[in-house]
């Protein structure tokens, strides 16, 4: 038997077979507090100005991994988010914005936007220097096995019984 975690799985599968999307066999597993000082270097270095995003630095750097690890989580790209928005804002400039709250959700559209671009450049960092997080790790994963259906083949050969253990782990 094999025990492991999601992201040990994951992790495993991407080792095996990652060449398959580009992913290099030796590419490092940011920790958190990598994550955070890398997001933290993005922003900083970030030429803006961005209207939109109005709140602290660290606030920031909070907002860009939590977005970037949303879209890994459900396999969006950030190109899809953005046009998904396009098109919210387009309807929303059509009707009247009868209170505060719907008058905010244009504002929200905007800020994700520049936010997007700040998880853009982002994953192009991690990108750069091999690295990876726990996000990248499962969306990858889940992209090999969605779009290469040789990998879940040779999974089946040498795994016959897979028991998962939903109890802390819902992602």
């Amino acid at each position: 038997p094999q025990i492991s975690t999601y992201h040990a799985f994951a992790g495993r599968l991407l080792r095996a077979h990652g060449l398959r999307l580009g992913v290099e066999p030796s590419a490092r597993l940011l920790a958190d507090a990598s994550r955070f000082q890398l997001a933290a270097e993005v922003v900083r270095s970030s030429p803006g100005p961005y209207q939109w995003l109005t709140t602290s630095v660290p606030t920031l750097v909070e907002d860009l991994l939590a977005l970037d690890a949303e879209l890994a989580e459900h396999l969006v790209e950030p190109e899809r988010l953005r046009a998904y928005d396009q098109r919210l804002l387009g309807e929303l400039a059509r009707v009247p914005l009868s209170n505060d709250r719907m008058r905010r959700v244009p504002e929200a559209a905007r800020a994700r936007g520049e936010l997007l671009t700040l998880v853009e450049e982002y994953r192009a960092r991690k990108r750069e220097r091999d690295l990876l997080d726990f996000g990248d790790q499962i969306a990858l994963a889940a992209t090999l096995a969605r779009d290469l259906p040789e990998v879940g083949r040779a999974l089946r050969e040498e795994v016959a019984v897979v028991l998962l253990d939903e109890y802390q782990d819902t992602s």
